[in-house]
């Protein structure tokens, strides 16, 4: 059977660094095409074992043969969904990196497209595959805590590169959709309820157009659970996730970081408590595996990593953005802002 050819666009340090050794180490994906407009990156990815691979300035060159089935999107915020929408409208499956989109507007294009399309569309959130925070939602899920009450979650790391596109509003960046979506893609898999109601406060570097480098908001649920997520560019590395429920408490820690480690830890009202102790696996090799399944299967994503999924995530990020705005909390209404 052929191997699934792929073009990867944007090659950048995600892909050269986390994704390309989870690709080199499969046999039944083999890399064929390389987009980037800067020639430094296409070098550099060239150079890791990628020669016979075919480089392009633009992702429009590319299109223009019968080069690849799928394609690994990991180019700047602003362009993920043009891209992904240029190669399912070309009948390409696509893995698109988190965040989706630059807010709900534009990522609500692409779930048009997806809904639409015959070809698959995976949101890449690796790290649903930390084999913790697996454990932990399969804990969360059992009901072993009971009902879930209230989440705490943060997210954070020094990055202050003004230069680079994390933190260049044009190129739709800010710590919410680098970091904090993590917090709150993994609320809305735990939560068996929807967002309401958000109040937050963004705390931007001086000066005009300044992305944010800094937010906390509460979000209220319809069952009357409260989910209190932090995120920074700002403050020294931390990850972790505290899940209360009415019988205990699931907590994790460093399992958003790519490297696939962490810790978990149960908490019972009597006072037991438990390390949770899966097996590690490489977030990125797991999260790869599972799209080429759902490619050889032909299924769509579950709710999880879809871009249906995922717009939902967008919808509260633009909300916290909007109370901090505004200074007024920000009501929600079927998932959508109002």
């Amino acid at each position: 059977m052929r191997p699934l050819r792929l073009a990867v666009v944007g090659c950048g340090g995600i892909f050269r660094n986390r994704m390309l050794p989870a690709l080199q180490a499969r046999d039944d994906v083999c890399i064929t095409a390389l987009v980037d407009p800067a020639p430094a990156s296409l070098d550099q990815a060239r150079a890791q074992g990628l020669d016979d691979a075919r480089a392009f300035a633009s992702l429009e060159e590319a299109l223009q043969g019968d080069l690849f089935d799928a394609a690994y999107v990991s180019s700047p915020n602003h362009l993920h969904v043009p891209q992904a929408e240029a190669l399912l409208a070309a009948g390409r499956h696509v893995l698109v990196e988190k965040p989706l989109a630059t807010g709900a507007a534009q990522g609500a294009r692409l779930a048009e497209a997806a809904e639409h399309a015959d070809a698959i569309c995976m949101v890449a959130y690796m790290a649903k595959f930390n084999a913790y925070n697996v454990a932990a939602a399969e804990v969360v899920r059992s009901g072993e805590i009971g009902p879930v009450r209230c989440i705490n979650a943060c997210f954070s790391f020094h990055f202050d590169d003004q230069t680079q596109w994390r933190c260049r509003p044009e190129c739709g960046g800010g710590v919410l959709g680098d970091l904090g979506v993590y917090c709150l893609t993994m609320v809305r898999d735990l939560m068996d309820a929807r967002p309401i109601c958000v109040e937050s406060v963004c705390l931007p570097r001086p000066g005009p157009d300044a992305v944010e480098m800094a937010a906390r908001a509460c979000i209220t649920y319809s069952n009357g659970a409260r989910v209190n997520v932090s995120t920074s560019f700002w403050a020294p590395a931390l990850a972790s996730c505290e899940v209360w429920g009415e019988r205990g408490t699931v907590t994790v820690t460093s399992t958003w970081f790519q490297n696939g480690r962490g810790e978990a830890v149960v908490g019972h009202v009597d006072g037991r408590s438990r390390r949770l102790a899966p097996e590690e696996q490489d977030p990125y090799a797991a999260e790869l595996a599972h799209f080429l399944r759902l490619v050889d299967a032909g299924e769509k994503p579950d709710a999880r990593f879809s871009v249906a999924g995922a717009l939902e995530d967008l919808r509260v990020m633009d909300a916290i953005k909007e109370a901090s705005r505004t200074g007024r909390p920000v009501h929600l209404a079927e998932g959508a802002c109002t």
